[in-house]
């Protein structure tokens, strides 16, 4: 539902406002995997208070094996140190190391769809349910 909206630091969609509660214009990448599972009905199941962010997020989700992942597992990557990830994609889809991802990547862009192929030397999947 949100793909082609735009990459907006610390916004989210919809009832979830930003992070100073106003509605918000966009979503980064932590507020795009929140706003995933409020939208499916599934943010109260998680167990994170608050506004979701990257960091709370990996402490919060079990690692998994690529091979186990499926629609709706994360993806965080771009570590600034040893279980500090700096960006979360949402999985839509896997084949082997090839993942489709949702993501907000990055100021000036839109949510996108896109294939990536899995590294576990830097990349981590995790489950967040």
């Amino acid at each position: 539902k949100l793909i082609g909206l735009p990459y907006i630091l610390g916004g989210n969609y919809g009832d979830l406002g930003d992070i100073y509660g106003n509605k918000a214009e966009g979503t980064d990448c932590s507020g795009l995997c929140q706003w995933a599972y409020y939208d499916a009905g599934l943010m109260e199941s998680v167990g994170l208070s608050g506004r979701w962010v990257t960091y709370t997020m990996i402490e919060h989700a079990t690692a998994i094996d690529i091979s186990d992942a499926r629609a709706g597992d994360v993806i965080f990557m771009n570590f600034s140190s040893p279980g500090v990830p700096e960006h979360v994609v949402l999985v839509a889809s896997v084949d082997g190391n090839t993942v489709t991802i949702i993501e907000a990547q990055q100021p000036d862009t839109n949510i996108l769809e896109r294939t990536i192929t899995y590294d576990s030397s830097t990349m981590d999947v995790r489950r967040l349910l």
